[in-house]
């Protein structure tokens, strides 16, 4: 709407230009009337002078004149031309008079219709504010209906989570996430073990994701062919000894624990009171049957959670602190532990997606940093990004549990440097200098 208003004067700007101009035209009109005025005058003169024009030259004899026609003739004749010029000029006059009044109504019209357009214009820029205002409003409101209803759907998702009679809604995210970290410590000890009798180094195994893939889908023929061919073949070996020389590893391999485990805990559930010293040895006291995969739970759980953020994210119209309200509102409904979760899910299979909400919005801020040893520690996952936020924000935390990291920041030797739109290279140079880590942020 910039076209609407072109220009900030008032009416009153707008009358004190055209009294200006007005005022010019009177001087001007002035100066044309006074030179009119002389003209007239030095005509008058000429015309009443002719008749002495006789009078100088006495040697013109009045019997003469007969011969050059009556004395009314030669008057008229040396008279007529001035008279004419003269009532010519008159007749001018009285035009440009005329001229001159229609000029000044014309400009009164002018600065009227200018005065009515500019009125126009401000209303109609109003107007288009105030609509402007209220589409925001409707469509905020919209916003909040809907967004308050796909939380409505959230809680729904998470109630419906089922693990056994004792155990179903947001409790069993605690559950799940110890039955993932147990995943865990198992695929670390088969690797430590195999490393160690088999005398070879491992060094491809990311556990955490590794972990997650089991975790989340189960051991099982068919849930291991989801995961199984995104495995490299450090992982293939720690998880199934078909994929080694069986003979050369006496110990189970990752597959073999969790079946053994899986199988003596569902005997358990069947056989109540029984297998007490098998129960002891377990990674953690199931009171469900563990490892056999909770896609069907997560996987709707999760594409949900990610859509009511996105349909946060994507808006148009709501500006970055109304998105971060809604957005710490939509983080009120997560548990610690679905938080846990949500970060393990994230670095497993969609880092990019989630890296905003992380980082920008602080969706993971109540991640509970003490229990995140699961492999990569957030802390140290999204370093960069938690000290940026430190220096730039006034000490502002990406992780509620951080705690003071003004040591850290100080180890590390982050500085930020407003990147101006045409720093020379040298110039970058001598900023960069003597800085080891370096989180370059443009404002």
């Amino acid at each position: 709407m910039s076209d609407i208003l072109s220009h900030n004067e008032t009416e009153q700007d707008i009358y004190l230009r055209y009294k200006r101009k007005r005022r010019l035209k009177y001087k001007t009109n002035t100066i044309y009337l006074v030179l009119g005025l002389t003209i007239i005058g030095y005509f008058i003169n000429w015309v009443c002078d002719r008749p002495s024009v006789f009078l100088r030259y006495p040697t013109l004899a009045l019997e003469k004149l007969a011969t050059l026609g009556a004395v009314g003739d030669a008057n008229g004749g040396l008279m007529g031309p001035p008279i004419a010029i003269a009532s010519a000029i008159l007749t001018f006059l009285a035009f440009f008079i005329q001229y001159l009044a229609n000029w000044e109504q014309k400009h009164q019209f002018n600065l009227s219709l200018d005065l009515q357009r500019r009125q126009y214009k401000e209303d109609k820029y109003n107007k288009f504010l105030e609509d402007e205002k209220q589409q925001k409003e409707a469509h905020r409101e919209r916003i909040e209906s809907r967004f308050f209803e796909l939380i409505k759907l959230h809680k729904e998702n998470v109630n419906e989570i089922y693990l056994s009679n004792d155990l179903s809604g947001r409790r069993c995210f605690n559950s799940m996430f110890y039955e993932f970290k147990s995943v865990f410590d198992i695929i670390i000890e088969v690797k430590k073990n195999m490393e160690k009798q088999m005398g070879i180094k491992l060094k491809n195994v990311d556990a955490t994701s590794m972990a997650y893939n089991i975790f989340f889908f189960g051991i099982g023929y068919n849930s291991e062919k989801l995961y199984e061919s995104s495995f490299n073949d450090d992982e293939l070996k720690i998880f199934n000894k078909k994929n080694i020389d069986p003979n050369s590893f006496q110990f189970e391999c990752v597959k073999e624990k969790l079946e053994t485990y899986k199988n003596e805990v569902q005997s358990l559930l069947e056989k109540t009171n029984s297998l007490n010293k098998k129960r002891s040895n377990w990674p953690i006291h199931f009171r469900y049957k563990p490892y056999d995969g909770h896609a069907n739970w997560l996987g709707h759980y999760y594409r949900h959670l990610f859509q009511t953020a996105r349909y946060i994210l994507m808006d148009k119209i709501l500006d970055l602190q109304e998105k971060r309200q809604y957005l710490r509102t939509l983080r009120a409904q997560l548990s610690n532990f679905e938080q846990l979760l949500l970060f393990y899910n994230a670095y497993s299979w969609f880092q990019e997606e989630w890296d905003q909400l992380f980082t920008t919005y602080r969706f993971i801020k109540n991640i509970p940093l003490e229990l995140a040893d699961v492999g990569i520690h957030p802390n140290i996952f999204y370093e960069k990004e938690m000290i940026s936020l430190y220096l730039k924000n006034g000490k502002q935390m990406l992780f509620e549990g951080q705690g003071d990291i003004s040591k850290l920041v100080h180890q590390r030797n982050y500085v930020i440097i407003p990147l101006k739109p045409l720093m020379k290279p040298e110039q970058l140079s001598a900023n960069l200098k003597n800085i080891s880590t370096l989180k370059i942020l443009g404002e």
